[in-house]
């Protein structure tokens, strides 16, 4: 589930512009991580921002801890 988006747009892009994106772990918690985002066109940082996921129980639709094994996972892309 995603609680949390942030978004900082630094300039304006068209339809048809290339972007590059990139994407790191920025925090990996117990009951949560954090995506950072970052969109370049021709070398110049578009935009910025932060998503902070939580994993829910399939079964009860509620929140629920990481793994010891998603939490491996997701370290291995921290930026």
């Amino acid at each position: 589930m995603v609680a949390s988006l942030n978004v900082e747009y630094k300039m304006p892009v068209n339809y048809g512009d290339e972007l590059t994106l990139v994407l790191d772990i920025s925090r990996v918690g117990n009951g949560s991580f954090t995506v950072r985002h970052m969109g370049n066109r021709q070398g110049a940082t578009v935009f910025t921002g932060t998503t902070v996921v939580v994993p829910l129980d399939p079964e009860s639709n509620h929140p629920r801890k990481l793994t010891a094994e998603e939490r491996a996972y997701l370290s291995r892309f921290a930026g």
